[in-house]
């Protein structure tokens, strides 16, 4: 019986050992599963805050984008009244431009049309308003004369 008892115990021994071995090997997968869980967890981490950055950036660049893009309408929107401005100016001219071309022509045919006279023709001219000036102011003077002999 005393054989019994040990082979028995040893039985017992061995199949706790089994077990125990099963056990270090379970207890190694756990630790080794448990390692990759935190080494894939820290990656996460690292991923996620990756990822926030990247999105913290490309809001910063989303909103500069934004700002410039409302500076560059409000450009645009003056550019627009500017040209616009431009526009009716240079209309203006070209009508202004158009009537001066018109007159010009006008004066240039009325120019080609007239006679002048000459130096000498002017000269003619004058002395005969001047005789006939004084061919007027005769018989008034005479009558000046007359008056002033008649009250001596």
């Amino acid at each position: 019986m005393l054989n019994k008892i040990l082979t028995i115990q040893e039985c017992e021994k061995k199949e706790m050992e089994e077990q125990m071995a099963e056990e270090a090997c379970h207890l190694h997968n756990f630790q080794a599963s448990y390692q990759r869980l935190v080494d894939d967890s820290r990656e996460s981490e690292v991923i996620t805050k990756n990822a926030e950055q990247a999105i913290t950036t490309a809001r910063a660049t989303i909103a500069k984008a934004q700002a410039l893009i409302q500076v560059n309408e409000q450009k645009l929107v003056a550019a627009r009244k500017k040209l616009e401005e431009l526009e009716v100016a240079k209309k203006r001219i070209q009508e202004d431009l158009t009537a001066r071309s018109s007159k010009l022509e006008s004066l240039q045919v009325q120019l080609a049309t007239k006679k002048f006279l000459s130096k000498d023709e002017l000269r003619v001219q004058a002395w005969a308003e001047v005789e006939k000036a004084r061919q007027r102011k005769m018989p008034h003077l005479r009558d000046q004369i007359y008056s002033l002999a008649e009250r001596d």
